[in-house]
């Protein structure tokens, strides 16, 4: 009896599939990468990206310094009420104002626009006018006093106080001594102003205007045209490098920057 032999079943080797290596671009330290629609680069949550600008009028000041002028003041833009904080001039409410800067998030006291530059509206109509001398900022002035200038003189006022304030005593009640009262912390209240944004077209932080423009009062604007190197030497803050850019903005002398540069 033959033996029967039984055939086995012929196996296959079993294959894998072949795996290829995943190859990732390759990318720069300094290189972004974006999903669509979506930024890998996270901003921090405390400060906002880019500067904006407020344009709105005074609301009422909550907080100043006055030995630097910090300020805390509240700016109304339509319904709403925006804190804005940096060092400004004395404003009074109702002026109008443009603060340019960006908001960032105060772990106190919530949202708060940091004001890099801006610019103060000059009021356009009487009731603006009358407001802005009645708001106490100007010394000497109170409110039916502000009314009785701004009656006589009409759209006229602010050119008297600026060019011929001596015409205050044709009012009854105000003699020369109020007189050159009125007149000076007015002309303080202007060249102050007109002086911090005329330093912040050259990049000076609002700071260091008011620093400057305290020092040398209505003499900033001719200083600065005429020698901004004498900041460095006078100011605190203030280092060669930065009036040496006025000085470029300005075209001041040379000769006054040879002489400050070999000291």
């Amino acid at each position: 009896m033959k033996g029967t032999h039984e055939k086995k079943p012929e196996t296959k080797p079993d294959l894998k599939p072949e795996i290829k290596p995943e190859i990732k671009p390759e990318t720069r330290p300094d290189q972004k990468t974006e999903d669509r629609g979506q930024k890998t680069d996270h901003k921090p949550d405390h400060e906002s990206d880019g500067e904006t600008r407020v344009e709105g009028s005074i609301a009422g000041t909550i907080y100043r310094r006055e030995e630097n002028g910090y300020s805390v003041v509240l700016v109304s833009v339509g319904r709403k009420e925006i804190t804005c904080t940096g060092t400004l001039p004395e404003l009074a409410i109702g002026e109008q104002v443009i603060m340019t800067g960006r908001m960032v998030e105060h772990p106190q006291y919530g949202s708060q626009f940091k004001v890099t530059s801006f610019e103060i509206i000059p009021p356009s109509t009487r009731l603006g006018v009358q407001r802005f001398l009645g708001s106490g900022l100007i010394k000497g002035i109170k409110t039916a006093t502000a009314k009785q200038i701004v009656d006589y003189f009409g759209d006229d006022t602010l050119d008297v106080l600026t060019a011929h304030p001596d015409r205050l005593t044709e009012l009854p009640g105000i003699g020369r001594k109020r007189c050159k009262l009125i007149s000076e912390s007015f002309q303080k209240q202007m060249y102050l102003r007109s002086s911090m944004v005329f330093l912040q077209s050259y990049g000076i932080s609002s700071t260091l205007a008011q620093r400057i423009a305290r020092k040398y009062k209505d003499q900033t604007e001719k200083i600065i045209r005429e020698n901004p190197y004498q900041l460095c030497e006078e100011i605190e803050g203030i280092g060669f490098l930065t009036a040496d850019r006025i000085a470029h903005g300005s075209a001041a002398l040379t000769k006054n920057r040879t002489d400050v540069a070999c000291r």
